[in-house]
C-alpha cells in the first residue's frame, strides 16, 4: 500500500529539484528523453512520445540503475524510434508513484502496453 504522504512528497521532490537530463531529442512530432527521476524506483528513466502511440501521450519504456545504462538506454531507444519500422507495441514501465497508486486503485490497467496505431 502506498503512503499518500510520501507519494506526494516524492511527486513535488521531481518538480522542485534539478534534474539530470542525459539526452533529449526532437524530430518532427515525436521524442525521445531521459532524466533523472526521483520517485521511480530506478534514478533514470527513458520517456517516449510519438503521436502513433497512446494518443501521443509519453510512455515511459525503460528505467535504469546507473547513469551509464541511461546513456546507453537513450541512444538504444532512439535508434528504435528512428528505424524504418517502429515497434509494433510499446510498453509503459514505470515505477513513478502516480503509476503505483494508478495501479493500485486500478485506475491504470498493471501492464500498459499500447499497439502502434495503423497508418
Amino acid at each position: 500500500m502506498i503512503d499518500f504522504s510520501s507519494f506526494l512528497a516524492s511527486i513535488m521532490k521531481n518538480f522542485t529539484q534539478k534534474r539530470e537530463i542525459i539526452g533529449q531529442h526532437r524530430e518532427h512530432d515525436w521524442g525521445v528523453s531521459t532524466a533523472q527521476m526521483f520517485d521511480t524506483d530506478n534514478p533514470y528513466e527513458t520517456a517516449i512520445k510519438h503521436p502513433s502511440y497512446h494518443d501521443g501521450e509519453i510512455i515511459i519504456v525503460e528505467e535504469y540503475a546507473t547513469r551509464e545504462q541511461a546513456e546507453r538506454g537513450h541512444q538504444k531507444w532512439l535508434a528504435i524510434m528512428r528505424a524504418p519500422m517502429l515497434p509494433a507495441t510499446l510498453e509503459d514501465v514505470s515505477t513513478a508513484g502516480i503509476a503505483k497508486f494508478g495501479k493500485q486503485i486500478e485506475a491504470f490497467p498493471k501492464h500498459m502496453v499500447f499497439e502502434r496505431k495503423k497508418a
